[in-house]
């Protein structure tokens, strides 16, 4: 990882998840936290991620999933 091709395409907050996430040792890897919960809560909070309304999103996820369910009962 520490020879991560220089691009001038890639954020250094995307070079720096993708460095990361490729940690041959699992453990030490970005979001492989012991605790469930706490895995999620590493790999959002990288820098990355920083624009990105996680609550929101689930909100949509919920919404969607919501609305194509009540799609399908409607055919019962």
């Amino acid at each position: 990882a520490k020879n991560f091709p220089k691009n001038e395409d890639i954020s250094p907050d995307a070079t720096d998840l993708i460095k990361k996430l490729i940690v041959k040792i699992p453990e030490d890897r970005l979001g492989s936290n012991e605790k469930e919960g706490l895995r999620w809560k590493d790999l959002k909070g990288h820098p990355y991620f920083k624009n990105i309304n996680f609550e929101e999103k689930d909100r949509e996820m919920l919404r969607y999933l919501i609305e194509k369910n009540n799609a399908n009962l409607k055919n019962f």
